[in-house]
């Protein structure tokens, strides 16, 4: 600064010092060549620098802000429309799916009740609905075993339901047996055949079913035979039958 200045501020009062330097503050009325006016130059160059930098933020930050909630209500709006598509396409669900039957098999429907039934009919005795479902012939059990000399394996296949709302058993042993022509018993072939003991020779709860074919070894070529189911009541040797339901076997 000018060395006259010190001096000058001696000289003046403490007003005309701070008009002094109010007038030092304008670079207008500063020696182009002074360091004060280069300093101020230069923070004047500097705050204009600064808001245009300031400026230029805030408006890219404006933009930047508008893309990005464009960009969300695009994604928004393809979201929605992907979505009602979907739901177009897909078939529509069945409301009540359809229950599965016990065991694999159907339900029974007792037909009017008959002193001998035939082979397709359904019967029911003490709440168990039987059905015979076809009679043939066999060479040999699943065991490979062979019938005797002038003998032949007939086989039955039945289906058997629990019609009660309690568990019952059902034994092909003990309950069932063919008839020949003079009425005379023939008892089931033990392990005749290995799926008919699984399926059917086991307790079953309410509704369930079950399915399988039962062995008899009876003469060949026998005719007039029936199959019969009973059941029983009572303890091992005192068992005496309740009651029985028969079936022409048709041959």
């Amino acid at each position: 600064m000018d060395a006259r200045k010190p001096d000058r501020v001696g000289n003046i009062g403490v007003k005309k010092y701070y008009q002094y330097c109010a007038r030092l503050a304008s670079p207008h009325r500063l020696p182009p060549g002074s360091y004060l006016f280069t300093s101020i130059s230069m923070l004047q160059s500097m705050l204009r620098t600064y808001r245009s930098v300031f400026l230029a933020s805030l408006l890219f930050c404006a933009a930047c802000g508008g893309s990005t909630d464009s960009a969300t209500e695009s994604s928004s709006t393809a979201d929605a429309s992907e979505q009602a598509t979907t739901e177009e396409q897909a078939p529509a669900a069945s409301a009540t799916p359809a229950a599965p039957t016990p065991d694999g098999e159907p339900h029974l429907t007792a037909g009017p009740k008959k002193e001998v039934y035939s082979v397709g009919d359904v019967a029911e005795l003490d709440s168990l609905l039987i059905r015979v479902n076809s009679v043939s012939t066999a060479p040999e059990t699943d065991f490979k075993e062979k019938p005797k000399a002038g003998q032949e394996f007939v086989v039955v296949n039945i289906t058997w339901e629990n019609g009660t709302t309690q568990l019952r058993d059902f034994s092909t042993l003990l309950q069932t047996v063919v008839l020949d022509a003079k009425g005379k018993e023939i008892p089931v072939k033990p392990a005749g055949s290995a799926e008919g003991t699984m399926q059917l020779d086991r307790s079953r709860a309410a509704g369930m079913s079950g399915t399988g074919p039962i062995f008899y070894e009876v003469p060949a070529g026998a005719k007039g035979l029936k199959w019969v189911f009973r059941t029983l009541h009572g303890m091992e040797k005192n068992m005496a039958e309740k009651g029985r339901v028969t079936f022409d076997l048709g041959r």
